[in-house]
């Protein structure tokens, strides 16, 4: 019955996002990281709080990621692309990471932030470029980046943080770590999966983009 019950869902989910959607909606969620990139840029040069300029980045890293896929899009199955794109998610969560740090008080010397970087290189691009290699190096990437969000929105959550703005950067925040935990497993399940949650990725990051700016 579970499998009919799937087997129901993904003809739904692929008659409703086909696969021929999957380019537009990962142009509409480039759009929509670039979004977020600016308004941390502007909170940056408003604010002058340099967890600002490490959130620019991490979302930078994270557009490049998109822009990856995008291109993977036009050359099918394990390329550079995908390791390039793998390589961008765990910098953005390593980046995210360094400005939730800086946040809190807890700077750490960037020789620090230079070795975690050259580890996830490393481990994005030693791996032999098979199908299995790139989904576990996805898995990994978007799981350390699932954990830093969720960091990141707990920040939000103190006792002493009862700003609306804050409620709706931390509540989106949550919801990208939990979408970020699913995204490799539903990227592979079908293209209209993969488009829907190139969506859900794009309506998501427009959240955190208000949240930040409230």
């Amino acid at each position: 019955m579970s499998g009919s019950l799937l087997t129901n869902v993904m003809t739904f989910v692929n008659a409703g996002f086909p696969a021929s959607g999957v380019k537009t909606t990962l142009c509409f969620a480039l759009v929509s990281v670039c979004i977020v990139v600016v308004t941390f840029a502007y909170l940056t040069f408003r604010m002058r709080k340099p967890y600002f300029r490490m959130w620019a980045v991490s979302w930078l890293f994270y557009s490049m990621y998109v822009a990856a896929a995008i291109e993977q899009q036009r050359q099918p199955g394990p390329t550079f692309f995908g390791a390039v794109g793998h390589a961008c998610v765990g910098l953005s969560a390593l980046w995210l990471l360094w400005g939730s740090l800086q946040l809190t008080g807890r700077v750490r010397p960037i020789g620090e932030l230079g070795v975690g970087a050259l580890l996830i290189l490393v481990c994005s691009f030693a791996a032999p470029p098979t199908a299995s290699n790139q989904i576990w190096v996805a898995r990994v990437m978007f799981f350390l980046l699932a954990l830093v969000s969720m960091y990141t929105a707990v920040l939000h959550l103190k006792p002493h943080k009862k700003h609306k703005g804050e409620v709706v950067f931390a509540g989106s925040l949550f919801l990208w770590a939990a979408h970020s935990l699913a995204f490799p497993w539903e990227a592979c399940l079908s293209a209209g999966f993969y488009a829907l949650a190139c969506l859900v990725s794009a309506t998501l990051a427009l959240c955190v983009a208000l949240g930040a700016i409230m």
